[in-house]
């Protein structure tokens, strides 16, 4: 009990991030370098089609840390260790729990990857400036861009927390075996309301993690490019 449960799941988290950030960029980098060709005529539509395609290996790879992060913050009680929960939900439900609710998983970050890295792109080329305040600008595109991308993305996080929590816990008509069905259900159910359910803490995290991760990703890149 007590000030931990705040942090349960923040270690697996912390890889999940890790890993998904680095491998999602070094994807999207050959990605992007094979369609060179394509980015001076659809630029913008060229990069958001790069880091959907970049993002959904990438979270392909890192969903069964999505799925034990959800568990140890819902379900497990306080002493559980991350070996012990996989090793609950291996027993369980085999290998196949540790990819529960992927498909709402991976289209969450397909749209999110798509509205963000072509708005990303779009507002640093349109603000166009150099020195600390292109830093500055840096970070403003990317909280509003991962902010219009967290809004719209949103729906598909309802889902996936549903789904990926054991469905035995949850009120039958929260119980979801597809994307669509999820979407179906919670208009009927909930109204769109449900769609945004838990958006608020998702509106801080999510906007304020892209700002750290792009900034500094560009910061790196650019001193590469400068040597």
């Amino acid at each position: 009990g007590g000030i931990k449960n705040f942090y349960r799941g923040a270690l697996i988290a912390g890889a999940r991030q890790s890993i998904g950030f680095t491998t999602y960029i070094s994807l999207l980098k050959e990605i992007n370098s094979l369609t060179q060709a394509k980015l001076s005529e659809w630029k913008y539509l060229t990069l958001s089609l790069n880091a959907a395609l970049a993002k959904s290996l990438a979270v392909t790879l890192t969903t069964p840390l999505v799925v034990l992060k959800t568990r140890m913050e819902v379900l497990t009680n306080s002493k559980s260790s991350v070996f012990s929960t996989l090793k609950q939900i291996v027993k369980n439900e085999k290998v196949n729990g540790l990819y529960r609710g992927a498909s709402s998983l991976v289209s969450r970050e397909i749209v999110f990857s798509f509205i963000h890295y072509g708005t990303y792109g779009f507002l640093k080329d349109t603000m166009n400036v150099k020195g600390i305040a292109q830093i500055q600008e840096n970070i403003l595109a990317a909280f509003v861009a991962a902010s219009l991308a967290n809004v719209v993305s949103h729906p598909f996080e309802v889902i996936r927390n549903r789904v990926q929590v054991e469905s035995q816990l949850l009120e039958n008509y929260k119980r979801y075996s597809n994307v669509f069905e999820g979407i179906v259900k919670i208009y009927k159910t909930e109204g769109l309301r449900g769609y945004i359910k838990g958006i608020g803490p998702r509106a801080l995290k999510k906007p304020i993690n892209n700002c750290i991760n792009w900034v500094f990703f560009d910061l790196l890149t650019a001193k590469n490019d400068d040597k």
